[in-house]
């Protein structure tokens, strides 16, 4: 193994590097190509009433910290691959600052607070340096605390959490009721984890899994959503790694939690595949698509003995569905069950190589394979077992400004509720919609429960408050609608609805044709549309016109049955050469010369012209670090991994690799 010195430690105490976990390797690469974003951090807060004793408190941190070696690692490069170090307990600072806002009036102190959590929260880790967390106590009054807890993902996952939160309540607790902590070492370790994973993952399993993700994902589409904004506009964000974002919580609907148990207990089924179904009918409604891919973390323990140990080991995966309208309910929630359990049993693949094996469409700032998530979490696996000895613990649900993906759906169940946290890009989606989302959510696992054998086409997915809105703008002032009198001048007092393709109405934001109800509309009528958001009951006569109820349900005209601001994604072929030169042309400088030798090495070929593209060639994001890497240490600069995706040639980061060293040498030169 090599022999690193932690920069934790002092040098007379070297400790061996091992190369990082699959998972790891994926967040250190997106670390390095983040501009100094936090998008991977983890924050846990939580409101403390109560005695609570922070010198007791930090002593359990330090306890904690001392028996899992996943908290005390740093990252460091080797040659383009990281590779961890996890430092000796005893020189591993942990602080506990406390900050007393008591002197503070009620408002101002809010508003510190608010601010102070903002700021914690887009900290960003140094991973080379560490440590990778940070405890905080904050004092409001006398027996009214704020205690924050954040790490970074590199080093921690949902179930790693509660682990920690576990083991803090024993230590605190023990001490306070003058009893003895537990050891103070961790058996076995996440450094077991890595190598065990590294010599059980050979290249011949790998290639196996990869073949499955391959036929299984082969032909997917990126899904079409509608959006507030061109996705355009978050290309220009100029971000690889996250967008900006917002969180939207709330409660689940107590029917709808209740159709979801009454429907996994019927069906035989998990929770998650209840919900998954449910939204996979959802996304297809929006999308006008029957193939939805939906991103599932799964929990990567997949032997008994790694259940105890601190690390990252959740490893994307990509539930496929095809919610068919002529399926029924139960069909479909059956299907997403064997597709899980298919996920389960092939969920090792590393979601990097998944998507390079696969090489599917990209777009800027749009995940590869899937762009709405899904994960359905319990206490025991969402951090959210902190107890402390006489005191009240309530934990705070955790926000973010960032967005990983289009839209982030994490469920906590607690076994009494459902309490759904949506993270979503702000650059796509504004609140109402997502707000949207979760009542669409909702309405379709409350029908499926209800009626399990009814086909997908019949079931509604506009709750009975937005469909009596719709029925009333329908049949409400022209001005608040498209101006049909040129295309149908009869139809001037008809009342009209916006309908998908199987004539169920379509909420607000999203497209749909516009059908006219012939005479009479009575009341009944409506209140049938209202109770079943369907208008298939009526008599209607289709325009073959399309238009979507806006926010403020004006109607708006869309010029084809394509959803707004979503424009195809085509992949990207091979750079073209310039006009006049050729691609296979001598490389014309030292420079280039070594950065082409850096291109050949890690793609392991013999050649390659200056204008071909790296990542047409058989490149990876992992491969496009190494490739970095390489180039800096050859030539003394430090160039980003950005580089590499603003254009992927060897003629382009020759350039840029150039004015680094110009850069360099104008620098000297004023400093002589």
């Amino acid at each position: 193994m090599e022999r690193i010195t932690s920069m934790n430690q002092s040098s007379a105490a070297p400790i061996e590097a091992v190369r990082a976990s699959f998972a790891q390797e994926q967040l250190w690469f997106l670390d390095q190509l983040s501009s100094g974003g936090s998008a991977y951090n983890i924050m846990l807060s939580w409101g403390l009433t109560g005695e609570v004793r922070a010198d007791l408190l930090r002593e359990s941190i330090a306890a904690v910290v001392a028996r899992h070696d996943a908290l005390r690692m740093t990252f460091h490069d080797g040659n383009g691959t990281p590779r961890v170090v996890a430092a000796e307990a005893d020189s591993v600072h942990v602080g506990l600052p406390v900050i007393d806002l008591r002197s503070l009036d009620p408002t101002s102190r809010q508003q510190w607070l608010s601010d102070e959590v903002n700021r914690r929260q887009n900290q960003r880790f140094n991973l080379t340096v560490g440590p990778l967390f940070f405890f905080e106590l904050i004092q409001l009054t006398e027996d009214e605390f704020f205690f924050l807890e954040c790490f970074h993902h590199s080093i921690l996952d949902g179930w790693s959490s509660s682990i920690v939160n576990d083991d803090l309540s024993r230590f605190y607790n023990a001490v306070v009721e003058g009893k003895q902590m537990l050891p103070q070492s961790s058996d076995p370790t996440y450094i077991d984890f890595i190598t065990n994973q590294r010599a059980r993952l050979t290249p011949n399993v790998l290639a196996e899994e990869l073949s499955f993700w391959t036929e299984r994902l082969k032909g997917l589409a990126p899904l079409q959503l509608p959006t507030e904004r061109s996705r355009a506009l978050a290309a220009a964000s100029n971000d690889a790694v996250a967008q900006p974002g917002d969180t939207f919580v709330r409660a689940m609907d107590r029917t709808a939690y209740t159709a979801v148990k009454k429907s996994a207990a019927e069906g035989g089924t998990s929770t998650l595949a209840v919900i998954g179904a449910a939204l996979s009918v959802v996304l297809s409604r929006y999308s006008t698509s029957t193939d939805i891919p939906i991103g599932i973390p799964m929990l990567g323990r997949i032997d008994a003995e790694w259940e105890g140990v601190v690390g990252m080991f959740i490893n994307m995966t990509v539930l496929r569905s095809h919610p068919n309208p002529e399926l029924t309910f139960a069909e479909l929630r059956e299907q997403v069950m064997e597709s899980l359990f298919e996920l389960m049993d092939h969920q090792e693949a590393p979601f990097s190589m998944v998507v390079e094996q696969v090489a599917p469409a990209r777009a800027a700032n749009q995940n590869p394979l899937f762009q709405v998530s899904l994960q359905v979490l319990d206490a025991s696996s969402a951090g959210q077992t902190l107890t402390l000895t006489g005191v009240d613990v309530e934990f705070i649900p955790p926000r973010s400004d960032t967005s990983r993906f289009d839209v982030s759906l994490n469920l906590f169940d607690s076994g009494e509720d459902i309490q759904v946290s949506a993270e979503y890009s702000t650059h796509l989606f504004d609140e109402w919609r997502i707000m949207g989302l979760l009542g669409h959510l909702e309405e379709v696992i409350r029908q499926g429960a209800t009626n399990p054998t009814m086909r997908l086409s019949s079931l509604a997915m506009v709750p009975t408050d937005e469909a009596t809105e719709l029925v009333a703008a329908g049949r409400g002032p022209r001005t608040s609608r498209i101006n049909l009198d040129a295309a149908l001048p009869d139809a001037r007092d008809l009342p009209l609805a916006v309908v998908d393709a199987q004539g169920n109405l379509t909420p607000r934001g999203i497209p749909g044709e516009v059908v006219l109800g012939l005479s009479p509309w009575t009341d009944e009528v409506a209140d049938q549309i209202a109770t079943t958001g369907s208008v298939t009951c009526v008599p209607t006569r289709p325009t073959g016109l399309h238009a979507v109820w806006g926010r403020d349900m004006d109607l708006q005209p869309v010029t084809s049955g394509e959803p707004p601001h979503t424009a195809a994604v085509a992949r990207t072929g091979p750079s073209e050469p310039e006009s006049g030169i050729d691609s296979r042309a001598p490389r014309d400088s030292a420079v280039q010369e070594d950065v082409a030798q850096a291109f050949t090495d890690v793609l392991e070929v013999t050649h390659l012209g200056p204008d071909d593209n790296f990542f047409d060639a058989g490149g990876s994001s992992l491969r496009a670090m190494r490739v970095i890497s390489r180039v800096n240490k050859k030539l003394g600069i430090k160039l980003s991994v950005r580089t590499m995706y603003a254009d992927p040639t060897i003629r382009a980061v020759a350039a840029a690799a150039t004015e680094a060293l110009n850069a360099s040498d104008r620098t000297a030169s004023s400093v002589q």
